[in-house]
């Protein structure tokens, strides 16, 4: 006889604050939008555990962060500083407006949103796949490039030498 599994344990959804920072915890199939008049520059927002969600962040602040979350749609006019993305899954961000550094770390199925004037983006990407970026191109069409996740290491002249991986 099969031994039957336990159900998966529902957690409740929950906002908290802790000084600066806003918590998003366990909520499915929310659809939030912070207004510009309920941030600051100093505020970070963290979500966890989310799944089948937007947020939409309308005001300049210092950071979003997005931990273990699946199917995250994310909207940001300005941040300060970062905007991460941790061991998650069906993520898209937009960045409108500026946005200094887009860092995605264990996730998978990550599509960055560009905009003309949030083209000076750096994103920055360690044990991930199917990253996309997707920006106006010269024609003004929305250009989509993958970043390579595969890496060929060799030495020449001395010296390491890395480049995306040709795949056969």
């Amino acid at each position: 006889m099969e031994a039957k599994k336990p159900a998966a344990k529902v957690l409740e959804p929950k906002i908290s604050h802790m000084g600066a920072k806003t918590f998003y915890d366990n909520h499915v199939k929310a659809n939030v939008v912070i207004k510009a008049d309920e941030t600051g520059m100093s505020d970070a927002y963290c979500i966890t555990n989310t799944k089948d969600s937007t947020f939409e962040f309308q005001g300049k602040m210092c950071s979003v962060c997005l931990e273990k979350c699946y199917n995250v749609t994310v909207k940001c006019q300005t941040l300060i500083s970062i905007a991460e993305i941790v061991n998650s899954r069906k993520v898209n961000i937009f960045c409108n407006v500026h946005v200094p550094t887009v860092q995605v770390d264990g996730s998978n199925d990550v599509n960055i949103h560009l905009t003309a004037e949030s083209l000076d983006t750096k994103v920055v990407t360690s044990k991930s796949s199917q990253v996309n970026i997707h920006f106006p191109g010269k024609d003004k069409e929305t250009t989509s490039e993958s970043i390579p996740y595969q890496f060929e290491s060799h030495i020449v002249d001395g010296k390491l030498s890395i480049k995306p991986a040709e795949l056969i």
